[in-house]
């Protein structure tokens, strides 16, 4: 028969006939070492929380670049069907590309609900407006809603079509240095610096406790299917905060990761852009058509 062992009986005492006492106690932790012990939890939690974080936005970072790579995709099959790029804004609707290559990527369903015989802000489109889709938001973005509040808005975006250097509302086709300009019809065939070497669409910056309209900043033209602001430019350092007030000249590409942004190229490929990238040398990159190609 098997008996536990000696010391995992509590404290007691054994007088035996010859009056000797025998006494065994359990000895418990003092209270320096349990603080010893808690101070060490403490410092192994302290070192594990951080690469947990980095561990979290490595996976945030990840699923942006497939949403990327998954734009760049659509922009290519919207190209095989139509012989060109989806242009930034169209005028007459208030729509941009985003609406457009709905049906590329796998919203076909939110794309048949949208009513194009009438304006983007019309009460026709505005509960379809406001369905969020999910590759159009970066992961790391980690705003309080998805969805605008404002009366003309819509679900939220993270990326842009790139506009080129000059405008973003520019008609005049000899300044269309971007991919998907104010009612352009670019194709593959234009992209003469090659493209490898052409932004196609990047993160866009957003500033402010929200990335809502306001009088003091531009902050993003929040919208996916916001007709007017649906690209970006590349005027200014990536990620730069603009100091004056929403207009054609400042929209900027950007992003909440550290140390810069993504970008898919007009062949598809991704790549991460350095906030430290040469302003000349990034605005190369936007410029689809200066003779000054940048290879990666």
């Amino acid at each position: 028969m098997l008996c536990a062992p000696w010391s995992s009986f509590p404290s007691y005492r054994i007088r035996n006939n010859k009056t000797h006492e025998i006494t065994r106690q359990i000895r418990a932790f003092t209270l320096i070492e349990l603080l010893v012990v808690i101070a060490i939890i403490a410092v192994l939690i302290a070192l594990l929380l951080p690469a947990v974080q980095q561990a979290r936005e490595a996976a945030r970072r990840s699923q942006c670049k497939n949403n990327l790579k998954q734009i760049g995709l659509a922009m290519h099959n919207y190209v095989d069907t139509h012989g060109y790029f989806p242009c930034g804004s169209f005028e007459a609707k208030t729509v941009n590309a985003w609406p457009m290559l709905l049906p590329y990527v796998d919203q076909g369903n939110v794309y048949n609900q949208w009513d194009f015989n009438v304006t983007g802000d019309h009460a026709n489109n505005s509960d379809v407006r406001r369905v969020v889709i999910s590759t159009y938001l970066c992961p790391s973005n980690d705003r309080v809603s998805k969805i605008s509040g404002d009366s003309g808005g819509g679900s939220r975006s993270d990326y842009a079509t790139n506009n080129g250097t000059i405008y973003i509302h520019t008609k005049k086709p000899e300044e269309w240095t971007g991919v998907s300009n104010f009612n352009s019809s670019i194709g593959l065939r234009h992209i003469t610096d090659g493209t490898s070497n052409v932004f196609l669409v990047g993160e866009k910056r957003t500033q402010g406790t929200t990335p809502e309209w306001s009088s003091a900043q531009f902050a993003d033209g929040p919208y996916w299917r916001w007709g007017i602001y649906g690209g970006r430019l590349v005027k200014l350092p990536l990620n730069e905060t603009t100091t004056t007030g929403k207009n054609d000249d400042n929209g900027n590409f950007g992003s909440t990761h550290v140390g810069g942004a993504h970008f898919v190229m007009c062949d598809g490929s991704v790549h991460f852009i350095s906030d430290n990238i040469h302003l000349p040398t990034y605005q190369n990159i936007g410029h689809r058509n200066d003779g000054n190609p940048v290879v990666f």
